[in-house]
């Protein structure tokens, strides 16, 4: 098999490029999703019934919609489109259901009112709230499982297609096998996929375990069991706090911060650990989880010292990540940031200069609306490190309208900061509001033609064309 039939059928790369200008400066229609449905399925089987003809002498089993790109309240691209036979598996048959070593991965297949279909569809569910994408995305791939057990149905009647051809969604930063199970009957997954069958089979037994036994099974893997410990929760403290002094002592104490159960006996377990004076110890962790169970004097004395100080910083600073790390939420406090900045000896390494384009602080998503006020006076803020941060916390839109003109104006009002830093996150994050930002940019256009710093003026530049104007 040639090269150049790889190439002749492989190539979708505008997929993930393609939006019109039409539809970003339109005003928003609401979304035809079965008209969607109906010119995916059409352009699709078009596509893989050429592949068939062309190489009617193979045996196609499976093709798939993989490869999936999307970003919450952001882009919703459409996915690759990949197709195999039973030729193309390799000897040790480990390739049958992994898409990306599939001979033909990424089949051109959209067609330009598929291209205008989808354009409105991603425009639409980004144009509000967080929670209005999430709506519309779940709409999405109820409509792709709907596309694809009608392919199935379709394109096994193709004289090429095996007895078992199906058409599948493959996504693996979803819940893929909920999502492969409702391509299919519960008899045909048991068939083609027995591995999973059995892990699902083994779930549903170890369910019904009392509780001390799954938790001693779930300890020889905290990693892996992570989610099934923390719904046992106080029941599981004992487990954790004796996995401190293990190898999987950071995982346990990341689960214990997950937990947010702030007790004596976690407490003082957590602080031996942190303090422990043994080499290459992952003391970060376990002040991490201090910090965010709220011990905080503590985890400040331990900045204080050479010893523990580089542990101690992340400790605190694990408080203003994104999402606060998955732990338990925690309100948004400035505090114990300033109290870290204060000391002369933790200063300069707690505020390492990065690139600009990225911070150890500047995450998107780690507030909540209640917090929205903290924010705004962090934005005034003496230190740099929390003026960075708190224009990027008021950089989601998430927080909700209720607050939205608050944050935005917050944002814009750092335009104006000393630090080049602050105002090149200031004039990105302002962008992520969207259309609701519009009344921003003859700020930002202001930004982008007088602004001393090459970096702050072609990211201004850059953010008044994502929202759709002209510079």
């Amino acid at each position: 098999m040639t090269l150049a039939r790889k190439i002749a059928f492989g190539g979708n790369f505008s997929r993930c490029l393609h939006r019109s200008d039409d539809v970003l400066k339109s005003s928003m229609m609401k979304i035809d999703f079965k008209k969607y449905e109906i010119e995916m399925v059409a352009c699709i089987e078009r596509a893989v019934s050429q592949v068939m003809v062309e190489y009617s002498d193979e045996h196609f089993y499976a093709a798939a919609l993989h490869e999936f790109y999307r970003e919450s309240g952001d882009r919703i691209s459409l996915p690759g489109l990949a197709v195999n036979t039973s030729e193309e598996v390799n000897d040790a048959g480990d390739n049958l259901w992994s898409s990306p070593d599939w001979y033909w991965t990424d089949l051109e297949f959209a067609s330009k009112k598929l291209f205008k279909l989808h354009d409105n569809l991603e425009s639409e569910a980004s144009r509000l709230t967080t929670a209005h994408w999430d709506k519309i995305h779940t709409q999405w791939m109820s409509t792709l499982v709907r596309v694809a057990k009608q392919l199935t149905k379709r394109l096994k009647n193709n004289n090429a297609a095996t007895k078992d051809f199906g058409f599948y969604l493959f996504d693996w930063e979803g819940d893929e096998v909920a999502l492969l199970r409702q391509c299919m009957s519960a008899a045909k997954f048991k068939r083609l996929f027995p591995a999973l069958q059995k892990t699902i089979d083994k779930e549903k037994a170890d369910a019904q375990r009392p509780a001390e036994q799954k938790l001693a099974m779930y300890k020889n893997d905290l990693y892996m069991n992570g989610d099934k410990i923390i719904q046992h929760g106080k029941a599981a403290i004992p487990m954790l706090i004796d996995c401190l002094n293990s190898e999987q002592g950071w995982r346990a104490a990341g689960l214990l911060a997950e937990l947010g159960i702030s007790n004596n006996n976690v407490i003082q377990a957590l602080r031996r650990r942190a303090s422990s004076s043994e080499k290459g110890s992952p003391r970060f962790h376990f002040t991490t989880a201090l910090a965010v169970l709220g011990d905080i004097d503590f985890v400040l004395d331990l900045a204080k010292k050479a010893r523990t100080r580089e542990a101690a910083i992340d400790g605190i600073k694990s408080l203003y990540g994104s999402g606060n790390n998955g732990f338990i939420p925690v309100s948004l406090d400035y505090t114990p940031l300033e109290r870290l900045l204060s000391i002369k000896s933790c200063s300069k390494l707690a505020q390492r200069p990065c690139k600009p384009s990225h911070y150890a602080l500047a995450s998107r998503g780690s507030i909540r609306p209640d917090d929205t006020d903290t924010a705004i006076a962090g934005t005034n803020s003496k230190y740099k490190m929390i003026r960075e941060h708190a224009v990027c916390a008021l950089g989601d839109r998430s927080l909700g309208k209720a607050v939205s003109e608050r944050a935005m104006q917050a944002i814009v009002d750092r335009f104006n900061d000393r630090a080049m830093t602050v105002r090149y996150l200031a004039v990105i994050n302002i962008g992520y509001w969207k259309k609701a930002a519009k009344e921003h940019v003859p700020a930002i256009r202001r930004l982008m033609r007088n602004d001393p710093d090459p970096d702050v003026r072609y990211m201004a530049r850059r953010t008044i064309q994502d929202l759709g104007f002209k510079p």
